[in-house]
């Protein structure tokens, strides 16, 4: 039996917490230790129920970031949960690294849990991410913009094709 541990840092609606109830009850059925990490545990109890899945509060960026470019992709997202901040960031991954710790999971599962997934590399458990292609973007740089069919838009934000990357 392994123990795993199921993240859920983005996101502000309960479309997650149904997603992780499902994979979390076939995890269980396999008899493997679960535990959830909620974004949200204020509404944990709507969604889980009585499910008996233990869960812990996720550390999350709570400070609204101060003139943040637009988002025009995830690297955007990722400027709006911390990720402009230094301190702030060191410090979402330490707490990550202590929820790991405390959990002692041998799986990380990732649901829209970027900061999760960069602590969780230091930590050395396996890992798996689950969600669509907009928690999951594609492993190339730039990151390909949200608005690929506004072409002049999309230049904008990639310096105009300078930087390797061209709109057509």
């Amino acid at each position: 039996m392994s123990k795993v541990l199921y993240c859920w840092e983005l996101g502000s609606n309960l479309g997650h917490m149904q997603r992780m109830l499902a994979i979390g009850e076939l995890i269980r059925k396999r008899g493997h230790e679960l535990s959830f990490a909620l974004r949200d545990v204020s509404r944990a109890d709507v969604v889980l129920g009585n499910s008996g899945i233990p869960y812990l509060q996720a550390p999350v960026w709570l400070p609204k970031t101060t003139n943040p470019p637009p988002s025009y992709n995830y690297a955007g997202i990722l400027m709006h949960a911390g990720w402009l901040e230094p301190n702030g960031l060191y410090a979402l991954t330490q707490a990550w690294l202590r929820l790991f710790s405390s959990a002692q999971p041998d799986l990380i599962l990732f649901d829209h849990s970027p900061t999760a997934a960069l602590a969780s590399r230091t930590y050395g458990a396996k890992s798996a991410w689950i969600g669509s292609t907009f928690h999951t973007p594609p492993l190339k740089a730039p990151l390909p913009p949200y608005t690929w069919w506004d072409v002049p838009h999309s230049k904008k934000l990639l310096g105009g094709g300078t930087n390797g990357f061209e709109m057509r």
